[in-house]
């Protein structure tokens, strides 16, 4: 099963990075037919090679989604982006601590998922459904986690602690955003998803895939710059710094 998964895998899916890339609809996909026929297939025939190409295509990517995202932000908001240094350094330092973070914790939840299911099941689905419950309320401090290194021009760490504190005044509303957000997205995913690999009409929807996650996109970055703006100011007048004005 490894083999034959190995043997269809493509490493250029690599460059669809997360949280920040570039958005690819055919990035989970390893089509053996093109509107031009076979695709041309380069092997990996070793594993330092393979690890080498994993490494180089990831930075790649870590990269080019930095400056993708840069790009959407200065158009969506028209606020002073970061310069291109800055944004490759954050980007790749932002991309290193979700990384490591993910792995962390995301390998020992995984392990004890499973040794509580061996155990036994109720416990385990009982234990599942808490995480569940967690993971719902982490998925809004992490989905605007970097949008503050673009918008805001902050670093890597000032970025996800303002995307907690967003989180924590706006959690209704915000939550209620990002569902809408993944709906669209993951639904009209589908529509672009139905024309075979061998067809031309896979190129419209790779198009409209594009179009539609760019303004997804582009609106969130409206989202978290109209939010902050209204949020830093709720802050001031709690500490005293603006007066608030008569009724």
């Amino acid at each position: 099963m490894y083999q034959q998964f190995f043997q269809q895998f493509n490493l250029l899916a690599i460059l669809r990075t997360f949280p920040i890339g570039i958005f690819s609809l055919m990035s989970g996909k390893s089509p053996t037919l093109t509107p031009l026929g076979l695709p041309s297939i380069v092997e990996v025939a070793s594993s330092g090679r393979l690890l080498g190409s994993v490494f180089l295509l990831t930075l790649i990517g870590w990269i080019l989604g930095g400056l993708y995202f840069r790009w959407v932000a200065s158009l969506a908001t028209l606020a002073n982006t970061p310069g291109t240094a800055r944004t490759v350094i954050q980007t790749l330092l932002y991309s290193v601590i979700w990384l490591f973070v993910s792995w962390t914790l995301g390998l020992p939840a995984f392990f004890l998922i499973y040794i509580v299911f061996v155990i036994n099941s109720v416990i385990g689905e009982i234990v599942l459904l808490i995480l569940g419950f967690i993971s719902v309320w982490l998925v809004v401090p992490i989905f605007f986690s970097p949008h503050g290194i673009f918008v805001r021009k902050q670093n890597a760490f000032a970025s996800i602690i303002s995307s907690f504190q967003l989180a924590r005044f706006t959690l209704p509303t915000s939550s209620l955003f990002v569902l809408t957000i993944f709906l669209v997205g993951l639904g009209l995913n589908f529509l672009w998803a139905i024309p075979a690999d061998n067809s031309w009409l896979a190129l419209v929807g790779i198009l409209g895939h594009a179009f539609i996650m760019t303004a997804l996109l582009a609106s969130s970055f409206v989202y978290y710059h109209n939010m902050s703006t209204w949020l830093q100011t709720v802050l001031a007048r709690l500490r005293g710094d603006v007066p608030t004005q008569p009724a």
